[in-house]
């Protein structure tokens, strides 16, 4: 979430002074321009409340118990994890987008982001069936695995 969060703000920063298309417009006049950053702020933030919070229930309840998380909170926990990563990737392709040819080259802040939210997503723990191990949870099914 840091990567998306810093393509963001390069994007951001960059938008003040860049220039796209046979029109030579400006990036920030662009409508869906201002669009997406609105909504990758919208989402990134989002995604943090929502990864606080899953690891806020999950530490009251090992307080509270003294017990280890249930499969169940295994499972939210990585889902959220999950949900956080894909949202990073879509912030940072959105940001990427809008920065043009001037992103492919290698050492360019956003094309770092790039390239780190990407590795990040290719993680085992990342993987989309963790949203599928979620929904098992949440229909009450008994064998659940967390690490599946």
């Amino acid at each position: 979430m840091g990567a998306a969060r810093r393509a963001l703000e390069e994007m951001r920063d960059l938008a003040r002074s860049k220039r796209r298309g046979l029109t030579q417009q400006g990036v920030a006049g662009r409508s869906v321009f201002q669009f997406d950053l609105g909504y990758c702020e919208q989402a990134l933030n989002a995604a943090r409340a929502n990864i606080v919070d899953a690891y806020r229930r999950a530490w009251h309840s090992i307080l509270e118990t003294g017990n280890a998380l249930s499969p169940e909170a295994e499972i939210e926990l990585r889902s959220a994890a999950v949900f956080a990563t894909d949202v990073a990737v879509e912030v940072t392709r959105r940001m990427f987008r809008h920065a043009g040819a001037h992103a492919l080259y290698s050492g360019n802040v956003i094309e770092r982001c790039m390239r780190d939210v990407q590795a990040a997503s290719q993680h085992f723990v990342m993987s989309q069936s963790s949203y599928e191990l979620r929904g098992r949870a949440l229909l009450g099914f008994e064998e659940l695995r967390p690490m599946e």
